[in-house]
């Protein structure tokens, strides 16, 4: 069968068809059904407008083969006294993935992210896609992560870049010491 033929869009909350929004709940629910147990189980959006996501998706007509969000994480969350962006849900549905889709929205998110004025961006995932994430320019933040109802570190592997002077200045700080968040995105 041919491949299809692929297309990177980004949309604001304000302009996301439905469709896409569907679509990256219902891959994020097959993905971490945990996340769902809870507060989170009747969410129909990946996240809320407080956070201005942006949506980078990898689609062939109206279906959705990759994700990815961009947000402007709420200082009150990271409390890092630096503007952040956070990448979060950058999935691929597993029919499509080894074929590219991935790296294309999470090139497309580090576009939205040099561009936006950001300190730092940051990201969580698994320990096994570290190689994925350094190919792309992110660094590894051995310090660990802690939220604030959670009484141990994050078993999530904190990825960051660091964007601009200031983020740069806190770079040792960031990548060495526990990060304390509200809620890793």
């Amino acid at each position: 069968m041919e491949s299809a033929p692929r297309t990177v869009e980004v949309f604001g909350d304000d302009d996301v068809p439905e469709s896409v929004t569907w679509q990256a709940v219902t891959l994020m629910r097959s993905e971490w059904p945990s996340l769902f147990a809870a507060g989170l189980r009747w969410i129909t959006r990946p996240f809320e407008e407080d956070v201005a996501p942006r949506y980078v998706v990898v689609r062939h007509g109206e279906v959705v083969m990759s994700h990815a969000v961009v947000l402007d994480v709420p200082a009150d969350v990271h409390r890092t006294g630096l503007r952040v962006a956070g990448v979060a849900s950058v999935l691929t549905s597993p029919p499509y993935r080894g074929e590219g889709h991935a790296t294309a929205v999470l090139r497309a998110a580090g576009g939205l992210v040099d561009e936006g004025g950001f300190d730092v961006a940051g990201l969580f995932c698994a320990p096994a896609l570290e190689p994925f994430y350094a190919r792309a320019g992110w660094s590894v933040c051995p310090g660990g992560t802690v939220e604030d109802d959670a009484d141990h570190a994050s078993t999530d592997l904190r990825m960051m870049r660091f964007l601009s002077p200031a983020g740069r200045a806190a770079e040792r700080r960031l990548r060495e010491e526990p990060l304390h968040v509200g809620w890793c995105w």
